[in-house]
């Protein structure tokens, strides 16, 4: 299937966890929702930036947009309701990962800090420094115990979520390293960098 009428281009696509939608952030500053089905226009949400990345929650309570200029939106995907507006204050929000339960979401950004926010309030939960570069990506550990934070400073790090300590730091890498993802068991973790590595 082809999917028209977004105006610009795409950073990011998401499709929510039961199938039924597919969302595109555009740069022509809004949220593309598609039936994933039909095909159909479901709904724009329009942005102050354009959002560069979109990602629903796994339990189905939230569609989330982090803007180029630090924002960002949280939105109910039933009714496309605003829930909150995040002012990150990092710069471009590059990825953005919701824990398994769906009250907290990591935010990576432009100034090299990892952001956790409490929902559906978009409080700052905690923050993750030590990286001399942007945040790249964000990842949970399955089970919420961890969180894994890809940088362009050729390094991805491990943080203990309820210590909010630094664990491990990988550092194998000679580019930056763009995306992480563990596996459903959480038993792996796997990194790739700008070059041609993947890393698990």
């Amino acid at each position: 299937r082809q999917l028209h009428g977004q105006d610009g281009g795409s950073s990011s696509c998401s499709f929510s966890h039961d199938g039924r939608l597919f969302a595109s952030g555009s740069t022509s500053k809004n949220v593309v929702i598609w039936d994933a089905a039909t095909g159909d226009i479901v709904r724009r949400l329009p942005m102050a930036t354009s959002p560069y990345r979109v990602e629903f929650s796994r339990d189905g309570k939230y569609l989330a947009a982090g803007e180029r200029a630090g924002t960002i939106a949280i939105w109910n995907p039933q009714t496309f309701d605003s829930i909150c507006s995040i002012d990150g204050s990092g710069g471009t929000v590059y990825n953005l990962d919701f824990s398994s339960d769906g009250w907290l979401l990591a935010s990576a950004s432009d100034d090299g800090v990892a952001r956790v926010w409490r929902l559906p309030s978009g409080e700052l939960f905690g923050e993750y420094r030590g990286h001399a570069g942007a945040v790249y990506d964000v990842a949970w550990h399955p089970d919420g115990s961890r969180l894994v934070t890809g940088s362009a400073d050729l390094t991805a790090r491990v943080w203990d979520t309820k210590s909010g300590q630094l664990t491990l730091i990988l550092s194998d890498f000679s580019d930056a390293v763009f995306n992480i993802v563990f596996s459903h068991d959480g038993e792996r973790l796997f990194a790739s960098s700008g070059g041609t590595t993947i890393m698990t």
